[in-house]
Order: C-alpha cells, then sequence, then structure tokens
C-alpha cells in the first residue's frame, strides 16, 4: 500500500535511505517534505518497504529519490512507487518527469529504461565520485 510519508516513516527511509545510496541524505531532508503529496512510502505489515519523492517547480517535476529497502528489491516494490509517481503527476497536469542517476549505477538506469524513461544528457561531477545521467519520460 502507498499513503504519504509521515514522521514515524522517518527511521526506516533514513535506514533505506542509508542502504541504498553512496551519498545519503539526512533525516532533517526528509522531515522537511513531511506532509508534501509527492513524498510517500510503500508499506506492508506495518513496514515500510520503500519510498519515493518526485517534486514539482513550476512546469519541471524531478523523481527526486526512489528507493527499496534490499530485501525487497526486484519484487515489485520500486515499479509500483514509479507507477504511483506517474499517476500523481498526470493528476496534477504534468506531461513528463525526469531523473538524475549515477553513471555506474547500470542496474538502475536499466530499471528506468525498462519503464520508459530515455536518456537525455549527462552532468559532470554531479555526485561526489560519480557523474549523472539525466533520464526523461513523457507521458
Amino acid at each position: 500500500m502507498i499513503r504519504i510519508a509521515e514522521e514515524g516513516d522517518i527511521p526506516a527511509i533514513v535506514q533505506i535511505e542509508d542502504r541504498s545510496f553512496e551519498a545519503p541524505w539526512k533525516a532533517s531532508v526528509f522531515i522537511s517534505y513531511l506532509d508534501y503529496p509527492g513524498f510517500v512510502v510503500y508499506h506492508s505489515d506495518d513496514t515500510v518497504q520503500g519510498y519515493a519523492m518526485v517534486l514539482v517547480v513550476n512546469e519541471n517535476a524531478t523523481l527526486a529519490s526512489l528507493a527499496t529497502h534490499p530485501d525487497r528489491r526486484r519484487q515489485g516494490v520500486g515499479t509500483v512507487l514509479l507507477r504511483w509517481c506517474e499517476m500523481f503527476l498526470r493528476e496534477n497536469g504534468y506531461t513528463s518527469v525526469e531523473l538524475q542517476v549515477r553513471e555506474k549505477s547500470i542496474g538502475t538506469r536499466s530499471f528506468y529504461q525498462r519503464m520508459g524513461f530515455r536518456e537525455s544528457g549527462r552532468i559532470p561531477r554531479y555526485y561526489p565520485t560519480d557523474n549523472a545521467v539525466v533520464m526523461e519520460k513523457e507521458f
């Protein structure tokens, strides 16, 4: 089930973040987006299994972060979260979304390509130890 993230979810979100990214966001970043309708968690059995954050600024929509618990990867959690984000954006009048992913993250890039994203550019040194690949999807 997907729902808007709540304060009680922050420890689990941070744990997933820490286990998913080389330069993880701090709890304070997630706390600042509580109650934002594009910040959601996927939970089952009262446990947060993953989260997604889609941000909209003016006419631009960005998938700022999406991660699943390592024990739940390749089980469809990321797909459900991404589809929810796309539905949220379409329902709010957006026709596309972009994201940045590490150039070295071949598996992650492949996931997004399977979900209909295309590579549209690169940002040198976007991450501390890697370049970013910009990916976009139109609805």
